[in-house]
């Protein structure tokens, strides 16, 4: 709950920018929101917050803009007499949102997001809306990732454990499977000879200007004739949906192409791993978009 001071000079600030819309719609300030120990709690200081394009840091890389929409927790329909404020559930609804925002930024190695509101006329006077709704209250913003320089070096000096996760033993109900084996089937190659390039593993990763992820690709195919076929299909399907993303999204290539089931890289890197499961056989892919210098 909001403390009784602290709650008065939140609702004091946003007073003169803050008014019911035709959509049912709050405006609120979005410095004066940031400040907000109910905003504060719920974001990462590891991972800077930015509203004006002008604070923006020296960066070496920028991702493509993306929207996120989260909204405040059940707090009782509106006429009960326990329904929290819409003024408390739309700094909730701002900060379950952001933290979302830093949660992506940090496993994607992003040290910085660049935050908008999704509405042009809101963002100009620096603010964010906020969808009233039945029951909750919901916050959609515009999010561009970032790499500032200072980061960048320090990624260089020290590179950290999630660009390349820990192999570990394999997991129960899985199979591996060489590769090598699969990208040697001609109808992979045929794939695989399209614009976008596939580079594996993490040894050889070449300079790129602009990256999207890492990225899951998964695919379930079924295991009812064999394992080493579901497991191929589901390999392979999982890898078109990766080129075919690529493509779409206007990407050249793909880098540190690995196994990820599980979230978790195979305990070689040669290998995929393969869960069946009831006549399932379920592969997971994971890699980087990216546009090559």
């Amino acid at each position: 709950m909001w403390k009784t001071g602290t709650r008065a000079a939140l609702i004091a600030a946003v007073s003169m920018s803050c008014a019911w819309g035709a959509g049912k719609t709050l405006v609120f300030d979005f410095d004066t929101a940031l400040r907000s120990s109910q905003v504060s709690k719920l974001t990462d200081p590891a991972v800077r917050i930015l509203w004006d394009e002008g604070t923006l840091p020296a960066y070496v890389e920028r991702s493509d803009p993306d929207d996120y929409t989260r909204g405040s927790r059940f707090s009782g329909f509106p006429d009960s007499p326990l329904v929290a404020p819409h003024d408390e559930k739309c700094m909730e609804a701002l900060g379950v949102t952001l933290a979302a925002m830093q949660k992506d930024a940090r496993k994607r190695q992003y040290d910085a997001i660049l935050v908008r509101s999704d509405d042009p006329a809101a963002k100009s006077k620096g603010q964010f809306a906020c969808q009233l709704g039945y029951a909750t209250d919901d916050v959609r913003l515009i999010v561009e990732f970032v790499v500032t320089r200072d980061f960048a070096a320090k990624l260089a000096a020290n590179p950290p454990e999630a660009i390349k996760p820990p192999p570990r033993p394999a997991s129960d109900n899985v199979v591996t499977f060489p590769i090598s084996g699969v990208l040697a089937l001609p109808e992979v190659k045929a794939m695989m000879s399209q614009k976008v390039k596939a580079h594996w593993g993490f040894s050889s990763v070449p300079a790129y200007v602009k990256r999207n992820g890492p990225q899951d690709f998964s695919s379930e195919k079924s295991a009812k004739i064999s394992a080493d076929i579901g497991c191929r299909e589901a390999f392979i399907a999982a890898l078109q949906d990766m080129i075919e993303s690529a493509t779409d999204d206007g990407y050249d290539a793909v880098i540190r192409i690995h196994s990820n089931l599980d979230e978790q890289l195979a305990p070689d890197e040669s290998l995929f791993e393969c869960r069946v499961q009831r006549r399932d056989a379920r592969v997971s892919l994971a890699g980087t978009l990216v546009v090559l210098k």
